[in-house]
């Protein structure tokens, strides 16, 4: 996935990556969330709270990539 996220055309995309698993630093990680306009950490959230964090922040499309 690492470069997937810069090549989304910015004029018409928003681009916001929402990790759900646990921050291990890794350089992997940091590119994810260099290469997004938002990386939102919703780990510490409950499945309700991430809900509605994703629906108040406008999201359109939600893709699970695990």
């Amino acid at each position: 996935i690492a470069g997937l996220f810069s090549h989304h055309d910015r004029e018409r995309f928003r681009v916001s990556v929402y990790s759900y698993g646990p921050d291990d630093g890794s350089p992997y990680r940091q590119r994810i969330a260099t290469e997004s306009e938002r990386f939102i950490d919703i780990a510490g959230l409950s499945e309700a709270a991430a809900a509605a964090r994703i629906r108040a922040d406008g999201t359109d499309i939600l893709i699970d990539l695990n």
